[in-house]
């Protein structure tokens, strides 16, 4: 298994397609299970796993209130996730009209990590590795950004994980730094 530096991502990130085997189970029960899906690459986050509605069990997803805005990929609306055992309330999310860049993942299903039992995937793994020093005299890249991930390392900005290669619900906590949402809304 190849393994993959979070911070060798792009900045704005890179879509690129995946075949790996995903799975999403919540309350004992594989919710959504697919080999088409779509990952996001975006520097120092976990790759973020998009999977078509369709790999949703039927009445799996139920659309809720609210919505966020990402910089890369536009206005997101969410879903709870429901099965009989269990339900997790805004657990998922999709793009209906993304930016053209990202247009590929229109109407596709990102889950956040720390709120379904487990994720599974075959696909290489990722790991979140601590920033880059600058003791050797490169600058962080923006006074803002770095501000940004402090602030994101100390958890005091609640940015939801992801169905990522590197996701379970024991590592959760550290898979928290997938998809640049704004406070939703």
């Amino acid at each position: 298994m190849t393994t993959e530096s979070v911070w060798d991502y792009p900045r704005p990130p890179r879509l690129e397609r995946t075949s790996a085997l995903l799975e999403v189970e919540l309350g004992g029960v594989v919710v959504a299970s697919t080999t088409e899906g779509w990952r996001v690459l975006e520097t120092s986050h976990p790759p973020t796993y998009y999977l078509p509605a369709a790999a949703f069990a039927d009445g799996v997803l139920r659309p809720c209130a609210g919505y966020s805005v990402c910089e890369w990929k536009g206005a997101a609306a969410y879903f709870d996730l429901v099965t009989e055992a269990r339900t997790a309330p805004r657990a998922a999310w999709t793009y209906p009209a993304p930016t053209p860049g990202f247009a590929p993942i229109a109407g596709l299903v990102a889950v956040m990590a720390g709120l379904v039992d487990e994720c599974r995937s075959t696909a290489r793994s990722s790991r979140h590795n601590p920033a880059p020093s600058t003791a050797g005299g490169s600058p962080p890249t923006s006074p803002a950004r770095s501000r940004a991930s402090r602030d994101r390392r100390a958890g005091s900005h609640p940015i939801p994980a992801a169905l990522s290669s590197s996701w379970s619900s024991r590592c959760a906590a550290t898979s928290t730094f997938l998809c640049r949402h704004s406070a939703a809304r």
